[in-house]
């Protein structure tokens, strides 16, 4: 089994470079870098929220506001950005905000309570359960 680790920067050189330049264009290259730096972040990501669910402390949030972005992540689901209401265990609550990705069908109401994982050093930092 093959896994990209750490996506680099393509650089296209010689012959290669030349004939993705005539029938991709020039702008080609600068493209899959982007699309491998996007690839990289969520691949960080997504290591920080499996981290987050082994390590995380759990609590309860409730959902106190829903903001839609306008943005759309593989065309269908929308980014939301949320604030929450987070209670751990000690009852001392802090508020959050966070904007992620949601299903259409698991997209959270105000007023709904969700269990969570966060990491202690940054609160703003959360995984939905």
């Amino acid at each position: 089994m093959y896994a990209v680790q750490s996506p680099q920067k393509v650089g296209i050189n010689g012959l290669k470079g030349w004939i993705s330049k005539v029938f991709f264009g020039k702008g080609f290259e600068n493209e899959v870098d982007d699309s491998l730096e996007i690839a990289n972040n969520q691949m960080k990501l997504i290591e920080k929220q499996n981290q987050l669910i082994i390590e995380g402390i759990s609590a309860e949030a409730i959902v106190t506001e829903v903001k839609k972005t306008g943005k759309l992540l593989n065309f269908t689901d929308p980014i939301l950005t949320l604030k929450l209401k987070v209670i751990p265990n000690s009852c001392v609550f802090f508020e959050i905000e966070t904007t992620m990705a949601f299903s259409n069908l698991t997209i959270p109401q105000e007023g709904q309570r969700i269990e969570i994982k966060y990491d202690p050093q940054d609160k703003s930092s959360i995984v939905i359960l």
